[in-house]
């Protein structure tokens, strides 16, 4: 697994940290804004 630890591809693992980061922030938020109405006496 030469490739899983190969120094010349710090810009590729970063940018998809960081997209991946986004993406599960996206996520938390909307499920965040939705459960007051999921978990209410009518969810």
């Amino acid at each position: 697994m030469e490739w899983f630890v190969a120094d010349d591809g710090w810009l590729g693992r970063a940018v998809l940290q960081h997209a991946l980061a986004a993406l599960y922030l996206v996520a938390f938020v909307a499920a965040a804004r939705q459960g007051p109405a999921l978990i209410g006496s009518r969810g």
